[in-house]
């Protein structure tokens, strides 16, 4: 007792040892975050009937490698998501939102009839202008162009139509308007790296049975929400 004692007071003043003990004490703080957490997650699962309640249940598979033989193209359950976990992945990656490559492009020659509408007179816009119009598309700043050459600023925005999503290497993926109702897909490397978002009443017979083989408590909420559409039969 006596020499831990003096252990303990060497540790206190002790450089180091304040350092031991500063790190022992913040993960045991960290542990404590950690259980209240747990507590209430489970508090709001048993106050919503057994799961989170969304507007409207979202599950996302994943398909990859995985399986007996880790195989490509096994699809798995992922977990429940809500209408912003779509634009969530999207945000937190390496995607960005931009206007469509045929809608850019089609927003330029909209540009020149327009022109030779207003003056009357055949316009062939030179190489320079049209880069600068379609830099200052990609980044939302050919408000001062448009307005510069007499045009209507909301009439070419309806001409561009909404935002794409598109991945690093600025190939189109999803529809901003799609990402927004938090469903869709976004295929990485196809059988490689595949990501579903979908509302469970849609899912399939097979990612039905991925859903109810799932384990986890998510797993268990899609189970009892598939059990609740009619969809599997509750065991007794």
């Amino acid at each position: 007792m006596t020499r831990k004692l003096v252990v303990n007071c060497f540790a206190m003043y002790n450089p180091t040892g304040r350092r031991v003990i500063f790190l022992y004490l913040f993960i045991n703080y960290l542990k404590f975050i950690l259980h209240l957490l747990n507590k209430c997650l489970s508090l709001l699962c048993s106050s919503t009937g057994g799961y989170i309640n969304f507007d409207k249940m979202i599950v996302t598979f994943h398909i990859g490698r995985g399986g007996r033989f880790n195989n490509q193209g096994h699809k798995s359950f992922d977990g429940i998501s809500d209408e912003q976990g779509l634009n969530n992945y999207l945000r937190n990656g390496s995607y960005f939102l931009n206007y469509s490559t045929e809608k850019r492009e089609e927003a330029i020659e909209w540009v020149k009839e327009e022109i030779e509408k207003k003056y009357n007179a055949l316009l062939i816009l030179c190489d320079d202008f049209e880069k600068q119009l379609r830099l200052a598309i990609d980044e939302d700043g050919y408000n001062n162009i448009i307005n510069s050459i007499g045009l209507d600023e909301e009439d070419f925005q309806k001409q561009l139509g909404n935002k794409v999503w598109c991945d690093g290497n600025g190939t189109e993926i999803i529809s901003e308007e799609e990402a927004d109702n938090g469903i869709g897909e976004i295929d990485n490397d196809g059988d490689y790296d595949t990501h579903i978002w979908k509302e469970i009443q849609d899912c399939d017979e097979c990612e039905i049975n991925i859903i109810m083989s799932a384990t986890g408590w998510e797993a268990d909420e899609a189970q009892q929400e598939l059990i609740k559409l009619g969809l599997v039969e509750e065991e007794e």
